[in-house]
């Protein structure tokens, strides 16, 4: 259930502990208006991922933007994400559930994970997230 509620949050809009200065995310120009399909929040996200500003996100864009997540919620370098950095990264993940002092997410498992969603958005199995597929990973159910 962590599994879930942290991808959940992590493409809800919960992107700006991603953010590294410098990197070609933040020098990408800003959108004066949503893409079409998307909303404004969806747009500057997708706009993130999208690092090459080709109007689509491949696995390889998708996967660079969550390994460098992965590393900044790993503040100890320790090669795994903990309930309570998780916890630190999205305050809102099972607020109501006490910590789990034995949940441990390496990057493998995480990158995994997302990547598996990503498959999944990618229904025209070409390896690319046009805008609609993007909305569509994120509401892929686990």
């Amino acid at each position: 259930m962590a599994k879930l509620c942290l991808f959940l949050l992590l493409l809800s809009g919960a992107h700006g502990i991603c953010q590294t200065p410098g990197t070609a995310q933040d020098t990408a120009a800003k959108p004066d208006a949503p893409i079409p399909g998307l909303t404004e929040d969806q747009s500057e996200f997708f706009r993130y991922f999208d690092a090459n500003g080709d109007g689509q996100i491949s696995r390889e864009e998708y996967r660079n933007v969550i390994v460098r997540f992965f590393e900044k919620m790993d503040r100890k370098h320790h090669g795994y994400v903990t309930d309570k950095e998780i916890r630190k990264a999205f305050p809102a993940v099972r607020k109501d559930q006490p910590i789990d002092p034995h949940f441990r997410m390496s990057l493998t498992e995480f990158e995994d994970l997302m990547l598996a969603r990503f498959d999944k958005a990618d229904v025209e199995h070409n390896g690319v997230l046009p805008p609609a597929e993007f909305k569509v990973l994120q509401n892929t159910p686990q």
